[in-house]
């Protein structure tokens, strides 16, 4: 199997560094890895000239945030042959036996007739706790799937983010790479929603991804402008034919609990741009992208 590593950044060197040490040492060899320099300083290109000299490099000429760089570098991917696609944040680090747990696992559910079109690595904090911002979405479809998935220390799941994301090729040449427009946020459970709802995906408890984020979690209320995009996107989300109706009832509810966080914790100062990324969220609709 021919397996690319994506991995998209902005301004984030050392880290970027040390997760493509990190992919380099993996048990299970990438056939190639390409950075998206997300409209990232030259500094960080003459860096990643130096330390590694034969990554592939995607330079666009401005930030297109993490939706724009995983559709830019996942459609490098493909035209370049891969059969699978593994998609890493800047700051994720992979365990060196990562990748070789996920095509394990890859391997027994094929057993099983339920071939994966997506898999997922267990991601971590820095001091080992489950993500939260990182874990998926469990497929309550599929009670009896469920069950016999967490007997092999797996879980099959309906939508999942980005850090130690693994797409099969087939995957998305029939639903199509993410899209760009979502910027940030939102996009991953799009794109992962969108192939999962007639496919499968599993969460494979033995392959380990270390997120190295500031916090484990953020608080709504410290998002500033940013907010805008996931009100924004999350109603784009709710438009979309990624979920239907008990997915929908889900993210409407996580949503709203959103809502309220982020009122109280900005004392509705916050409103006006809650208001905007409504309306953007309503009364437009992302670019469909092929």
């Amino acid at each position: 199997m021919r397996i690319w590593a994506v991995i998209p950044t902005h301004n984030r060197p050392r880290l970027l560094l040390e997760v493509l040490e990190a992919l380099h040492q993996q048990t299970q060899p990438l056939e190639r890895m390409v950075v998206v320099l997300n409209g990232s300083p030259k500094e960080v290109t003459a860096l990643l000239e130096a330390e590694f000299p034969r990554v592939e490099r995607l330079e666009l000429p401005e930030n297109q945030g993490s939706a724009g760089g995983f559709y830019h570098g996942i459609r490098q991917a493909l035209e370049g042959g891969a059969d699978w696609v593994w998609l890493m944040d800047d700051d994720g680090v992979p365990k060196p036996d990562a990748l070789e747990k996920l095509l394990a696992a890859e391997a027994t559910t094929r057993s099983w007739g339920r071939p994966a079109d997506i898999l997922f690595s267990r991601v971590v904090w820095v001091d080992g706790r489950i993500h939260p911002m990182n874990f998926p979405l469990p497929d309550w479809r599929r009670p009896r799937h469920l069950w016999k998935a967490v007997r092999y220390g797996y879980l099959v799941v309906r939508s999942g983010a980005w850090t130690g994301m693994l797409v099969r090729r087939s995957a998305i040449e029939r639903h199509g790479l993410p899209n760009p427009s979502y910027f940030v946020w939102c996009e991953d459970l799009e794109f992962s929603g969108r192939i999962l709802r007639g496919g499968w995906g599993y969460w494979v408890h033995d392959s380990l991804v270390v997120h190295k984020t500031s916090q484990p979690t953020a608080a709504v209320g410290d998002y500033g402008e940013r907010f805008f995009f996931e009100a924004r996107n999350r109603l784009w989300l709710l438009r979309s034919r990624a979920f239907g109706p008990l997915g929908k009832a889900y993210w409407s509810l996580h949503f709203l609990g959103e809502i309220a966080a982020y009122l109280w914790q900005t004392r509705l100062r916050g409103l006006p741009l809650l208001m905007r990324g409504l309306r953007a969220g309503l009364l437009t609709s992302p670019t469909l992208f092929k």
